[in-house]
């Protein structure tokens, strides 16, 4: 989780539930080669006609224009969205550049010529999609789009054609996970006709926390995906909210929980043979119980005992243990000064 979503420290028990809004515009340019078919000529002209418009409209509206070549990925691990930008542009030394202002921007020369994007903490969908479209008329305005009436939006990979807009929610379901299990939800979410991005170096779900986005961007309209993925983060908030009081409420559900945690967090001090998805999962779990207050700093693991444990990985795992902090932002436990202490 990248910095623009780390969120206040919580000291105490909280109603909130960590999620995020996403929407992101597929573009390319009429008679231009997609990016990984075109010669350099091709792909300096593109970013030199971005370079003249985010000099005459889009600077004076505070975004950065950044070369690729000129930072480091630690750099867009912190302030970009997670998943917009793919190491595979470092490591090819593609003519990549980036429009950036906080959480939204505009990725030049990746798959597609454009990938405009916003990301806001919180159920947004509608603010985020206003600030995406914004930035598309302002490009719009000053290039030709591949578009055909037909089909739509003209993109490099034919999934992503149509209203060429992919809309996601990013959204902790510990508790949900606790009762039914990832695998059931996984495969509600994936019948009801979602697509479910999975970690492609440890396949699964990190932390209890589930990116979902829209299937298909052929044949639907853009206020049809929107309504789509705001109802259902609206639909998975009550869902979640009701399965955490009905946990809460249930002394055998309470005691299972905090066994769980407390097993897996010994096993985690004590040996080496644990996996990322075991660390990941404690962190979740320990996150839900202490926001619903069934552990407090007078009872059960405390914010302490988990900054101890995130340093135990920490030295045997460097990635690994930056990844527990990412997860502990965004879930809200710890803010991003006491990251610096971890």
């Amino acid at each position: 989780m990248s910095s623009w979503l780390i969120r206040k420290i919580i000291g105490k028990k909280t109603d909130s539930i960590a999620v995020s809004s996403e929407v992101v515009l597929h573009r390319c340019l009429e008679n231009v080669p997609f990016p990984s078919h075109a010669s350099s000529i091709w792909q300096e002209e593109t970013l030199k006609r971005m370079k003249d418009v985010h000099s005459r409209l889009l600077a004076r509206r505070g975004y950065r224009f950044i070369d690729i070549d000129h930072i480091t990925w630690s750099f867009v691990e912190r302030l970009v969205p997670e998943g917009l930008i793919s190491e595979r542009l470092f490591r090819e030394k593609l003519r990549a550049s980036l429009i950036l202002r906080r959480e939204q921007g505009i990725l030049i020369n990746d798959q597609d010529h454009f990938k405009i994007f916003a990301c806001l903490p919180g159920l947004r969908i509608d603010q985020a999609y206003w600030r995406v479209n914004l930035l598309d008329d302002i490009v719009e305005k000053h290039m030709q789009y591949a578009f055909q009436p037909d089909l739509g939006y003209l993109t490099a990979d034919p999934l992503d054609c149509g209203t060429g807009m992919r809309v996601g929610i990013r959204i902790h379901l510990p508790a949900l996970s606790f009762l039914y299990g990832e695998s059931a939800l996984l495969q509600l979410f994936q019948d009801k006709g979602y697509f479910i991005e999975k970690n492609s170096v440890d396949p699964g779900i990190r932390g209890h926390v589930f990116y979902i986005t829209n299937r298909f961007t052929l044949g639907v309209t853009e206020r049809s995906l929107l309504d789509s993925l705001k109802n259902l983060g609206r639909g998975l908030l009550k869902w979640e909210r009701q399965v955490r009081n009905s946990l809460v409420q249930s002394l055998d559900r309470r005691r299972k929980l905090e066994e769980n945690i407390i097993e897996g967090y010994k096993k985690i001090l004590e040996k080496d043979d644990y996996s990322r998805k075991d660390i990941l999962g404690l962190l979740s779990l320990w996150a839900l119980a202490w926001q619903e207050g069934i552990f407090t700093h007078r009872q059960g693991l405390n914010i302490i005992d988990l900054r101890h444990l995130i340093r135990r990985v920490s030295v045997r795992n460097r990635p690994l243990g930056t990844e527990c902090v990412k997860i502990m932002n965004f879930l809200g436990v710890v803010s991003g000064e006491e990251s610096c202490n971890v």
